[in-house]
Parts: C-alpha cells; sequence; structure tokens
C-alpha cells in the first residue's frame, strides 16, 4: 500500500514538473526578489503567464492575453513594449486579479541599471500602490524581445 502510494505520488509530482516545463512553454521574463520569491513570465502561444513564488509553492498565478482581441496583431492594452521614460525604455506587463493589478516593469537590456532605475513589481489596489518589489540585478532574465517575433 505504502509503495502505491509513493508511485502515484511521484507519477504526478512528474506531471506536474512537465506542465512546468513544457516545450510550448517560453521564457519571456525571470527574477529573484531579496526574499527569494521567483518572478517569472512564460508565453505559451498568445498567452501570457505571471507567477510569483518559489519553484515549489506559487503565491500567485495569472495570465494575460498577448494580443488585442479586437484589433488583429496588435498588443493587449496590459502589454506595453519599449515604453520611454526619460533616458531609459521599460517593458510593462500588468496581470489583474480583481482589484488588485500586477505590473511587472523591466529596463530594458540596452539600458544599464542605476539606482535611478526600477526592474520588478508595483502591486495596486484599486489604482493605489500598496507594494513595489525590486528585482535582485543580477537575477534578470529578460527575453521581452521574442515578443515581437
Amino acid at each position: 500500500m505504502k509503495t502505491l502510494l509513493i508511485k502515484v505520488l511521484m507519477s504526478i509530482s512528474l506531471l506536474i514538473t512537465t506542465y512546468q516545463s513544457s516545450a510550448s512553454d517560453s521564457l519571456i521574463f525571470q527574477c529573484y526578489t531579496i526574499q527569494n520569491k521567483k518572478v517569472e513570465i512564460l508565453r505559451n502561444d498568445d498567452v501570457l503567464y505571471y507567477s510569483y513564488g518559489t519553484d515549489k509553492k506559487k503565491d500567485i498565478v495569472l495570465k494575460e492575453n498577448l494580443y488585442n482581441n479586437e484589433i488583429p496583431g496588435m498588443f493587449s492594452r496590459n502589454v506595453i513594449l519599449a515604453n520611454k521614460s526619460g533616458p531609459y525604455i521599460y517593458n510593462n506587463v500588468i496581470f489583474k486579479n480583481g482589484e488588485y493589478a500586477y505590473t511587472v516593469t523591466v529596463l530594458s537590456d540596452i539600458n544599464v541599471p542605476s539606482e535611478k532605475t526600477f526592474s520588478g513589481i508595483y502591486v495596486t489596489k484599486n489604482g493605489s500602490r500598496i507594494a513595489k518589489i525590486k528585482c535582485v540585478d543580477s537575477t534578470i532574465k529578460d527575453q521581452f524581445e521574442s515578443l515581437y517575433k
């Protein structure tokens, strides 16, 4: 009985691992916070998936359509690429969950991070910022340019 339970649990674990590393998923963005939480955006077909948490437990998982459903070929209004702010260029994706919004903002890799730049997550509730979570610069993997392909 105990052996059967272990085999079933291992099979379930393998299925979960396979789903998370699906061949059709492509990494768009990843970083870690100083609390060692992973921020990740994956693309599967024309949907972006945002997750925040550890590899063992995701605290938040949300999705956003990459393209505007009404205008073919146009990005969704929550996908804002090459947004210029002063001398810097940012990529932003907004993931909504009821009254909360999680904006992943990333300094474009053509610029060098400095104390004036920010890559991470802004969390808002009903439009008011309630948290600012910074990515550790050395952990950032930015593949936003792949969205243009």
